[in-house]
């Protein structure tokens, strides 16, 4: 049977592909135990999820160490044919331990299926030259803000409530803008002990963009919000608002360190200086007027950060790179020889959340078969970003 791996990791975030290697067989000896899986939340699926422990060092660089980590598994069985070999998804914080696992499900002569996610192709390029990696999710964020209110205009104001102000995609970005500068002059209080503040908004902003699951919704509190102060309706703010933040965790993840942990561990900023810093954000900021000011918490706190993994990750990756067998990028890069490139035509961070019948055959004929998608394709999403109630099984 063909399985998809998942590994519970520290982070687990947005959605791509990469991928390394030709298709293989399955090991036949497996050191795994499978049972049924115990999920901490409810998940809704179809698939049938199974899980096992797997067993790595707990210092891939000093094995002479005796102290090893249980890594929690899961695996989705194929439903129809035979193993195609294991494809591995999401990221794992190391590269030896990917290996490890591949070797234990595949045989130490295979080669790695990799579908990696957002954050893990990020820590992926610490593989570049070894095990190899492609990097996924970034984007033009102003263009991105534009794209959310084109989209808006286009679908109406049934499926996009700011639409009803008929007004053009160009005056509603200009609007945005206008009213982020009042809110570092003016925030708005609501609710108990609840302010829109510049840095909520922007905060807020980013994560809606993320995906499409709530861009009607914080359409009804921009119309609301766009509205001169005392024409707003505070109620229909604070009804939404406070939901949304509490669906996006617009500030739990700066109370938890964990994040912090993850971020400034992997990566050493390299300096320390406070004039050094200062010009990243600076920077930051320019290339961005929308969400430019949105990572200087981790910039300025990772310079702090006193902790530094081994083998952090390093961008040490120039030229181009050969790799074993050709991989699959979704909209990003072409550094590696013979590698193929497909533009998903979607909204949202990765390729899932606002689904492509194309993208999916696209993704499905290079797992099955290792077969590249023809050059320059171009995958429209199916469906209008703002109808939320379509999904996969729609397209």
């Amino acid at each position: 049977m063909l399985f998809k791996i998942t590994i519970a990791s520290l982070a687990l975030a947005g959605k791509v592909l990469w991928t390394l290697a030709a298709i293989t067989r399955s090991h036949s000896s497996s050191p795994f135990d499978w049972g049924p899986c115990e999920f901490v939340y409810e998940i809704e699926a179809t698939a049938k999820f199974e899980c096992s422990n797997f067993t790595v060092p707990l210092d891939c660089l000093k094995t002479s160490v005796n102290k090893t980590l249980n890594l929690r598994v899961t695996r989705v069985p194929a439903v129809n044919g035979e193993s195609h070999g294991s494809i591995f998804f999401n990221q794992l914080r190391r590269a030896e331990s990917r290996m490890q696992l591949k070797d234990a499900l595949e045989g130490p002569e295979s080669l790695l299926n990799y579908w990696g996610m957002s954050y893990g192709t990020i820590l992926a390029r610490h593989n570049c030259g070894r095990h190899v990696l492609r990097q996924d999710g970034s984007s033009d964020v102003d263009n991105a803000v534009y794209d959310y209110l084109d989209r808006c205009v286009k679908a109406g104001p049934d499926l996009c409530p700011l639409a009803a102000r008929n007004k053009s995609a160009y005056v509603l970005n200009k609007r945005m803008y206008e009213f982020m500068d009042e809110l570092l002059r003016l925030p708005i209080p609501i609710g108990d002990a609840t302010v829109i503040d510049a840095s909520a908004f922007k905060l807020a902003l980013r994560l809606i963009l993320y995906g499409n699951s709530l861009w009607p919704t914080f359409s009804i509190i921009l119309n609301e919000l766009f509205k001169a102060a005392d024409q707003r309706d505070l109620n229909t703010i604070v009804s939404i608002w406070i939901p949304v933040a509490e669906a996006t965790d617009i500030m739990g993840h700066l109370q938890d360190d964990s994040m912090f942990g993850i971020y400034c561990s992997d990566k050493n900023t390299g300096t320390d200086s406070f004039d050094d810093i200062f010009a990243v954000s600076e920077e930051l900021a320019g290339v961005s007027k929308a969400l430019g000011e949105v990572p200087n918490n981790l910039v300025y706190l990772c310079a702090r950060w006193p902790y530094h993994a081994k083998g952090g990750y390093k961008s040490d990756c120039n030229g181009t790179i050969k790799t074993a067998n050709p991989m699959l990028f979704i909209g990003t890069s072409e550094v590696f020889v013979g590698s193929g490139v497909l533009t998903h035509s979607g909204a949202g961070h990765g390729v899932t959340g606002h689904p492509s019948l194309c993208t999916a055959k696209a993704i499905r004929a290079y797992f099955h078969g290792g077969e590249l998608p023809v050059k320059d394709l171009n995958c429209t999403a199916d469906h209008d970003a703002f109808d939320t109630t379509k999904t996969w099984k729609d397209s």
